[in-house]
């Protein structure tokens, strides 16, 4: 078993792949993994039956594994809950990379354990709503908010970089770029969606969804000082359940390890989903 590179992947094949994977995540489309990854190889298994991407770099010669932004876990797409080829996978990347920093859905040496926050909207609006805690009951009754959809990139990419990036640690400048890759790969392919919530004429909050048939994922959030006091993400939140309660479609909200953000997940009735943050570095050069 051994990394092929991305140019030697037979994307018709891996596409297929991914969209006939009931589990798999957008993520995995070799589109997004082309607009936020340096570089990619994959492991994969028989004829595309199932694979598993790994983004990697070198830096003084020393090639290392690493998770991009905007990308929040590897998958190994197709049988995904085989053990053996789990075993393959974690083989085969210990032996190719010096260093290991990745995260993925499936446990190996040398982990933590993460969590993400899920919740299946496939009730009607006012059963789901009903779960709602309390406090994210009062935070959309707040004020007069309207949320609708952004059709401007610029605006969202605004509102992050200003509202953001200055709560992020080692932010660096190249992530700005794969920011607007990443937007630019799923406005491109159908699956990306905007919204803002707004107060008097003025946006508040705003988030970058990706819009996939299986699972939204909140991928880039965004709130003013006034967006938090007035709870507008609270409001784009509630309109995205509102809008696929009584699907199939699974909201990702993307973490978290902060408690209060785990807490503001958890008020809207979301339960974890456990992954897994690999690290190591190997004893031998590669």
């Amino acid at each position: 078993m051994q990394l092929i590179p991305r140019d030697k992947i037979d994307i018709d094949k891996w596409n297929a792949c991914v969209r006939a994977d009931a589990e798999a995540s957008p993520y995995m489309y070799s589109f997004y993994l082309d607009a936020v990854c340096a570089n990619w190889s994959a492991i994969i298994f028989d004829d595309y039956d199932s694979f598993m991407p790994v983004c990697w770099n070198k830096k003084w010669g020393i090639k290392y594994a690493y998770q991009p932004p905007f990308l929040q876990r590897m998958e190994l797409v197709g049988d995904k809950h085989n053990k053996h080829l789990q075993r393959e996978v974690y083989r085969c990347i210990n032996r190719s990379f010096f260093y290991v920093d990745i995260k993925t859905q499936f446990y190996g040496d040398h982990n933590t354990v993460r969590n993400n926050h899920i919740l299946s909207m496939n009730k009607p609006y006012e059963q789901l709503s009903k779960a709602y805690s309390s406090q994210t009951k009062r935070n959309l009754k707040k004020g007069e908010i309207e949320v609708k959809l952004i059709d401007e990139m610029e605006l969202v990419l605004k509102m992050y970089l200003e509202n953001t990036v200055p709560k992020i640690e080692n932010w660096k400048s190249v992530f700005n770029e794969k920011q607007r890759n990443a937007l630019i790969a799923l406005k491109a392919s159908g699956l990306l969606k905007m919204y803002g919530a707004y107060q008097g004429g003025e946006i508040i909050a705003s988030n970058a969804i990706i819009n996939d048939p299986r699972r939204i994922i909140l991928l880039m959030s965004s709130s003013t000082d006034k967006g938090r006091e007035m709870g507008g993400f609270s409001y784009i939140v509630d309109s995205i359940i509102r809008e696929n309660a009584h699907s199939h479609v699974l909201l990702d909200f993307e973490g978290s390890q902060i408690p209060g953000i785990a807490k503001f997940n958890e008020g809207f009735g979301a339960v974890a989903e456990e992954y897994f943050h690999w690290k190591w570095v190997n004893g031998f050069w590669r």
